[in-house]
């Protein structure tokens, strides 16, 4: 195995961090914000939303991207916009300084830009892993490379309030947090693109070997890249075991994502100040990502996806139900405890549905389930947050509010929805030599069945019935 690869591992990590920071820092610093460019709370939260609105649009341009082209490329294109967006944020400063609205205006923009580089970073950790990494460290890899998104979430909730301090007068605040961001966004692209690479001289594993063979053999066009996406999203939604996994992780990421983005505006109605609640936040990532690593540890030597998803929902509920109990005025330390516990299993989700999702759906890319599980998520998010932007208002003193039962509700939800799956582990089948595709199994309710099948049977990308293994499994 290649050294480089946990040089390329931190390296698209990093950029996805970065992402994440451009979409939450301003929730965390509500106020602040609102006084700078003289705007309401409501288009504050906006800065946020829009992340999601354009998820859709942005997720179709990161898998034409990595059809047309390759990952290096489309990975060097994503850290460009997230330049951009950082150089437009800072630029604001200083438009703002003359006129706030406009300043609100450039701002916005540098957000829609960064947007539309969000779903490049969200669609592509399997794939980066499944590239570069052997079967044995593969599932960690996978796990880093996804957490380090929410881990960005983390830095903005939690670095914003200590750069900009003062509400009232946030102007030498803002100017020293979106400089520092918007260095770093520049930096990581000239980082990307001086030593990124798609995949290393020989592949990792036998699944990689087969995915480089077929992008060699496919080189779209444009219009070819396009009717492949389409072809992946129809077999996706034909598979009953994903669908299972599509219901329960988008409602799931909506009610996460909602939460993060008015998280000061939920906790204010009991008497915690911006601070507070941007250390609940970076709380809950922190513990979340502690969660992930035993969660990446357990999938690569246990392999048991199917019951780390569900037992991390489950506990999830449990957690939530415990954190709404607790949130009552001066309770803060027992609050902390109960945002530990929620994010130590509610970010673990994360990897095992991408992971549960490439396996039931092997030999589908990676990209396409990833992308369509976040797309879905997101566009949910966007109802769910202006929900949770109406509900918090009318938030009472008491542990079970409005707000806090919609969100028990909603994972409750999630469990119930994710408890009948049992998806098979296509992928680790097949690298061990026992997967076979057969004609005729349960058409429409496995990837396998179809045209995109079809077509890589014709090409030998996963041995026929009785064929033996070109590659001894045991020396992938």
């Amino acid at each position: 195995m290649y050294g480089t690869r946990w040089h390329m591992l931190a390296l698209f990590s990093l950029s996805s961090l970065l992402n994440a920071v451009l979409w939450i820092s301003f929730s965390a610093i509500d106020d602040a914000t609102a006084n700078f460019y003289h705007i309401s709370l409501e288009q504050v939260n906006w800065l946020a939303i829009v992340f999601q609105v354009l998820y859709l649009p942005g997720m179709l341009l990161a898998l034409w991207l990595l059809a047309a082209l390759s990952l290096r490329t489309t990975l060097i294109i994503g850290t460009a916009m997230g330049a951009i967006a950082g150089l437009l944020r800072f630029g604001s400063t200083a438009v703002a300084h003359h006129s706030p609205h406009a300043g609100y205006a450039v701002v916005m923009a540098g957000q829609l830009v960064g947007a539309m580089a969000q779903p490049i970073f969200l669609s592509t950790p399997a794939k980066m892993a499944a590239n570069w990494f052997p079967v044995e460290e593969r599932d960690l890899a996978t796990t880093v490379a996804a957490l380090f998104n929410p881990f960005g979430n983390a830095v903005g909730q939690v670095i914003s309030p200590f750069v900009v301090t003062d509400d009232d007068h946030p102007a030498t605040g803002m100017f020293s947090l979106l400089l520092g961001q918007a260095i770093a966004l520049v930096l990581a692209f000239l980082w990307c693109m001086a030593c990124f690479r798609s995949h290393p001289p020989t592949p990792p594993s036998l699944s990689a070997k087969l995915r480089q063979d077929e992008e060699l053999a496919a080189q779209p066009s444009a219009a070819g890249a396009v009717h492949t996406l389409w072809d992946h999203f129809g077999e996706l939604l034909r598979n009953r075991e994903f669908l299972y996994l599509l219901a329960s992780f988008s409602v799931g990421l909506a009610v996460f994502n909602g939460m993060l983005t008015v998280i000061d505006q939920w906790l204010a109605p009991f008497g915690y100040s911006n601070n507070q609640a941007g250390i609940a936040g970076g709380t809950l990532i922190i513990s979340g990502l502690v969660g992930a690593a035993v969660a990446g540890v357990l999938m690569d030597k246990y392999h048991s996806y199917r019951a780390i998803l569900k037992g991390c929902f489950t506990c999830a509920l449990v957690a939530l139900v415990f954190l709404s109990a607790m949130l009552f005025p001066h309770n803060y330390p027992l609050v902390l405890i109960a945002f530990g516990l929620m994010g130590f299993f509610t970010l673990p989700i994360l990897p095992g549905i991408i992971e549960n999702a490439v396996e039931c759906t092997y030999p589908m890319p990676e990209e396409s389930s990833s992308g369509l599980l976040f797309c879905c998520g997101n566009l949910l998010g966007i109802g769910v947050t202006l929900l949770m932007a109406k509900l918090v208002k009318s938030a009472e003193r008491r542990p079970f509010t409005n707000a806090n039962l919609f969100l028990v509700g909603s994972i409750a939800l999630c469990v119930l929805i994710v408890l009948p799956y049992k998806g098979q582990y296509r992928r680790l089948e097949a690298e061990k030599g026992q997967h076979h595709l057969i004609p005729g199994e349960e058409k429409g309710s496995h990837i396998g069945e179809g045209k995109i099948a079809a077509e890589r049977r014709s090409k030998d990308e996963v041995p026929a019935l009785g064929q033996p293994l070109l590659v001894d499994p045991s020396v992938v």
